[in-house]
């Protein structure tokens, strides 16, 4: 939906600008049906004020509310745009300059009651080929109590060039709050290779500062709602790149080290070195798995060609408690052809003890074949040994399989699922359920999720 409002607002400047000379009220009954047949639904009500500057490069559209079954949702006092009617025979949207006044968003808008009609059908049959804004202001972004568990209110600017990458991108995005502390930064630009010389360069930055409970912290709920800092920086030519990754959410939450990338040949060799603390941003139930430090590494060649190569011994996730390895690649033809492993780490004896649970073994192994869109996907679990509150079990096996048949793009994709799983040596603590349950226990499913979804 937020996706659609940008691009109907842009839509609707653009046409307002270059619309024919027409009383008021017709112009504004002509964009008043514009909007209704581009949101497309039964639900959705949009009102337009007023449109001024038709026929010209420079137009103002005022007083827009969108409303669902519970009212009004969503305000816009005023957007102003300046752009370049005479790029569009060229496939190119040219904003020298693009102003929104004060953009109030409630709450989140209610979910449609039934299928809407034309929902996945693209907004325009071809959107330009790039999007050039010099200029970006936004005076006020208002968000209501519901959306974030506290009211908000941030203003930005910036300014983009986005289109096809061997182009070349740009995007610079400022913001900060306005009822509190906190900034929040975003830059990217990409040089693509020019002539005569050796590689296209990349810069990135990310920052983010805020105290506590702000707005980073609760839309990630990160518990607590710490004060937040994130910074990931990098500079540089493509063929020798190098960057750092800082970030910070109390005691419990955080992450440093680098990523690089070097040019060997007709690949790229991409490096990972990383540590993090995340166990405080799990639920309680599963924290202890990841409590501590848990670094990712590896070693992953990137060929020209676009096909990827996970370098031996793959690419790592290690923590106290479990490791977790990647290895394998992806073709050039996107076919994927990857293997993950899950091994439980001992901690006492020759045994992994969480809180009240303990394990002798645990292993999971998956492997993901197939086109990129839609993989196979095969997974076999065994564990051994294991203890609860709830009782004991000699040993776990399980076996899982997903064969999507098409792309997972499609929503329509079906996907047969099966899953079996078999508990041997089962001692419950419960007299009743030991003896409802015996000591084995079967389970087997098979479904298939989509249209004609069964079990």
């Amino acid at each position: 939906m937020a996706a659609r409002l940008l691009a109907l607002a842009l839509i609707v400047l653009a046409l307002a600008g270059g619309a024919a000379p027409r009383a008021a009220e017709e112009d504004r009954g002509i964009l008043a049906d514009l909007i209704s047949r581009l949101l497309s639904t039964p639900a959705t009500r949009v009102s337009i004020g007023a449109v001024d500057g038709a026929l010209s490069s420079d137009a103002t559209i005022r007083d827009i509310t969108i409303a669902d079954r519970d009212g009004v949702w969503l305000r816009l006092d005023r957007a102003r745009i300046e752009w370049r009617r005479l790029a569009l025979l060229t496939r190119r949207l040219e904003v020298d300059r693009l102003e929104i006044g004060k953009l109030e968003i409630a709450r989140k808008p209610l979910p449609a009651e039934g299928p809407v009609p034309g929902e996945d059908q693209p907004i325009l049959p071809e959107l330009p080929l790039k999007v050039i804004v010099r200029a970006f202001a936004l005076g006020e972004l208002s968000l209501g109590e519901p959306i974030l568990g506290t009211a908000a209110r941030v203003s930005a600017s910036g300014a983009a060039t986005l289109g096809p990458p061997s182009e070349g991108l740009d995007l610079t995005l400022e913001a900060r709050r306005l009822d509190a502390a906190g900034t929040y930064t975003a830059r990217l630009g990409f040089v693509p290779t020019p002539a005569g010389q050796q590689t296209s360069r990349l810069d990135l930055k990310l920052a983010v500062a805020e105290p506590a409970g702000g707005i980073v912290a609760r839309a990630a709920a990160i518990p607590d709602l710490p004060p937040v800092r994130l910074d990931v920086s990098g500079t540089g030519p493509l063929d020798a790149y190098r960057a750092e990754v800082g970030f910070e959410a109390g005691p419990e939450i955080g992450a440093n080290g680098f990523v690089t990338v070097s040019r060997e040949g007709a690949a790229r060799r991409l490096a990972l070195d990383l540590e993090a603390r995340v166990g405080g941003w799990l639920p309680e139930a599963v924290r202890p798995v990841l409590a501590g430090t848990t670094r990712l590494s590896g070693t992953a060649m990137i060929g020209d060609d676009g096909a990827v190569a996970i370098l031996p011994p793959g690419i790592a996730l290690d923590g106290a408690l479990v490791r977790t390895e990647v290895t394998g690649g992806i073709g050039a033809g996107a076919l994927a052809d990857l293997r993950v492993t899950v091994a439980s780490r001992a901690n006492a004896a020759s045994r992994t003890v969480v809180g009240g649970t303990e394990v002798g073994r645990l292993a999971l192994q998956a492997t993901i074949a197939g086109p990129i869109a839609g993989p196979r996907v095969e997974a076999r679990l065994s564990a051994a040994d294991l203890q609860v509150p709830q009782g004991r079990v000699r040993s776990v096996e399980g076996t899982f399989s997903a064969r999507p048949q098409g792309s997972l793009v499609s929503a329509g994709t079906p996907i047969p699922l099966a899953a079996d799983l078999r508990a041997a040596g089962l001692r419950l603590s419960d007299p009743a359920q030991a003896r409802a349950v015996g000591d084995t226990l079967d389970l087997a499913f098979r479904g298939t999720t989509g249209p004609r979804a069964g079990i």
